[in-house]
């Protein structure tokens, strides 16, 4: 996890990694991933979870997982993100700009957010939550989960070459997948004792054909990330891999069969996800003693 921002204090206000809780449920970490529209899919299993009683104590998302994930940890219910999902348009989001530094400009995903986020700081939302971005001048990640959401989601969404890079606390920062597509070992570090990671990148297959540049270049960066996401996603106790591969990165249209997806998958791995968060946190074995079974 080189170059991940992160101090000690912050580890501690989370719970951290070692504040453990001998005898309570463990934490949950939900981790979702990138994957511009196949996000809507995270919303699927969002809705699956609540409807099974299943919160997150923590949320860590990426590029699109960062939208949802910040919307989810603002305790925004999934039926209502959904809603917003079926009808917002790119043009909702981001807007064409003359820079040589990208095609476009997500401002417009800035203030859809501070319109209707009830909380503006990552300090005050109810959920713990961080997004992942890539310091444009290291090419390291970075946590962001402190001061303004907004900002954070905007600079963990801003695929480089296509967005313009976001400015943040004297970063240069791009879309968090070129570092850390699916971030599970960052729910750890946040204090996450079970990990269930969401990857909407986890198939492709012929049909979903990219049919102009903004499609072309999106399609082109996730799929060289695949290998790099998988080896991320695979720190998870549980992966979820929405069935999205026949549908486009841009195809923002087909959001109920993107919500679809993420409900089925998520259904699949309600069983394993459930006997997890139902153990209790057992205590660590002291040195040089192994524990007998009960």
């Amino acid at each position: 996890m080189r170059g991940l921002a992160l101090d000690a204090g912050a580890a501690m206000k989370s719970g951290g990694v070692d504040g453990v809780r001998v005898g309570e449920r463990p934490r949950l970490g939900l981790v979702l991933s990138g994957g511009a529209a196949r996000g809507i899919a995270h919303i699927g299993v969002l809705a699956v979870l609540e409807e099974a009683g299943i919160r997150p104590d923590l949320i860590v998302g990426t590029s699109a997982g960062a939208l949802v994930g910040s919307l989810a940890a603002a305790g925004i219910s999934a039926t209502r993100i959904a809603a917003w999902a079926q009808t917002i348009r790119w043009s909702a989001l981001a807007r064409p700009v003359m820079s040589r530094a990208g095609l476009m400009s997500n401002d417009r995903l800035g203030r859809f957010l501070e319109r209707v986020l009830p909380c503006r700081t990552f300090e005050a939302l109810p959920v713990p939550f961080a997004c992942i971005a890539t310091d444009l001048e290291t090419f390291e990640p970075v946590i962001l989960w402190s001061g303004d959401v907004a900002s954070a989601v905007r600079a963990s969404c801003a695929l480089p070459g296509i967005i313009v890079p976001v400015e943040r606390d004297g970063r240069l920062l791009i879309d968090g997948g070129v570092a850390e597509a699916a971030p599970a070992a960052v729910a750890r570090l946040l204090g996450a004792d079970v990990v269930v990671a969401v990857n909407v990148n986890a198939s492709y297959r012929r049909g979903a054909r990219p049919t102009h540049m903004f499609a072309i270049l999106a399609q082109t960066y996730f799929t060289l990330g695949r290998a790099a996401e998988r080896l991320a996603a695979e720190r998870a106790d549980v992966l979820v891999t929405p069935d999205v591969g026949d549908i486009g990165v841009d195809e923002l249209h087909r959001g109920s069969d993107l919500l679809r997806a993420g409900e089925e998958a998520a259904r699949a791995a309600l069983p394993r996800i459930r006997s997890l968060v139902e153990q209790t946190v057992e205590p660590p074995a002291e040195p040089g003693l192994v524990r007998e079974a009960a």
